[in-house]
Order: structure tokens, then sequence, then C-alpha cells
């Protein structure tokens, strides 16, 4: 389980209102090799209703 918050200012600095209009949040991950060289860059995306 992974826990966002999110404060009403960066909502509103980005045009939204409400929470309810949020329909999609992605989440992009670095993963990195022992040099910390980013060997792959998965996105995982998260639809609402």
């Amino acid at each position: 389980m992974l826990d966002v918050e999110l404060t009403g200012s960066s909502l509103e600095e980005n045009g939204t209102a409400e929470l309810e209009s949020i329909t999609e949040v992605e989440l992009t991950v670095a993963v990195k090799n022992d040099n910390y060289k980013t060997v792959a860059k998965p996105v995982v995306t998260a639809k609402g209703k």
C-alpha cells in the first residue's frame, strides 16, 4: 500500500478544485543498479471509476 498525501495548495496550483476530479494517477519509479545508473523507469497507472 502506498499512501499519497496532497495539499490543497498543490491542487490549486494545478487548477484542480476538488479531489473527486482526479481520475488518474501515475507513479514513475527509477530502478538503479549498483553504480546508480538507471536501468529501468517503469510507470504504474491507477485509474478511478
